[in-house]
């Protein structure tokens, strides 16, 4: 009796593989393993992938904290593909958040929050693999802002970030007034994978920063400046970093994880399939 493998049938529950039988999974791992093509994959496929660096430690003169925090990038080696450039460069986000939380307080973390993150997120890179990173929610925004003029009382603008209040400045974001950037990522995760929800590693969904700063106004004598991060419930948080209330300015601080995006150099090549149990291996 001779069978064939086109006549016997392929359960790709586990996999993901659009494959009903045998030889169609058979050609699908030849043309992905043992070709080791450059990327031919999908939005939201999973690769495996561990930064080379096990060690950072945050500069406080940046965040505004009175310790620091040491982060370990090789811990994040698990990934999704959230974007294929025009170029062959492909975007990953990692599928996990950092296990450590990093604190960002007062004036400083505020005018360094953008930025700063960019620099922790350009830790997870690797030389020969990676061309370039951001943190979550970096869209062109101002990085680091550099100038104290609009940090006084009375309040410099009476409205929140988004508002259409007057007078504003052109460059309003670029002076603290807060930003909209974060919305491309947060919208392009969503859509890609279904969620924003992350967990760290081995454990429980965490709540995580985005690059983003928003500036709230309450009242003549209550106005805030805040961070934003993403909640474990998925949706757009701020937390609060400098503040005006009464008669006088104080700082807040907070702390939350970490969730950087990667850029592969075109041109890569890789083994697996990129589903969660078989995840695409960078060469």
């Amino acid at each position: 009796l001779r069978v064939m493998a086109a006549d016997l049938s392929y359960d790709n529950t586990n996999t993901g593989v659009e494959c009903d039988d045998a030889q169609c999974m058979i050609d699908y791992l030849y043309d992905k393993l043992g070709n080791r093509q450059t990327f031919t994959g999908s939005l939201g496929d999973y690769v495996s992938y561990t930064p080379s660096k096990t060690s950072y430690t945050t500069d406080t003169s940046m965040t505004g904290s009175s310790s620091s925090q040491t982060i370990n990038p090789s811990e994040l080696n698990k990934w999704r593909v959230i974007k294929v450039n025009d170029d062959g460069t492909v975007d990953l986000i990692s599928e996990n958040v950092s296990s450590t939380a990093v604190t960002f307080t007062g004036l400083t973390g505020y005018k360094n929050f953008v930025g700063y993150l960019n620099v922790l997120a350009s830790q997870y890179e690797t030389e020969g693999i990676t061309v370039g990173s951001r943190h979550f929610g970096y869209s062109n925004q101002t990085e680091y802002i550099t100038s104290d003029t609009y940090f006084v009382n009375p309040a410099p603008w009476t409205c929140s970030t988004g508002g259409s209040c007057s007078p504003k400045p052109d460059d309003y974001e670029s002076y603290g007034g807060g930003d909209t950037g974060y919305l491309d990522d947060y919208n392009l995760v969503n859509t890609v994978l279904g969620t924003r929800i992350a967990n760290k590693v081995d454990g429980p969904a965490s709540i995580y920063w985005m690059a983003s700063r928003h500036y709230g106004y309450s009242s003549a004598t209550r106005y805030y400046w805040y961070a934003r991060y993403v909640s474990t419930s998925s949706s757009n948080g701020i937390s609060n970093l400098y503040v005006y209330s009464s008669s006088s300015f104080s700082n807040g601080s907070s702390s939350n994880a970490l969730r950087p995006i990667v850029r592969l150099k075109s041109g890569f090549s890789y083994s697996g399939v990129g589903s969660k149990d078989f995840p695409m291996e960078i060469q």
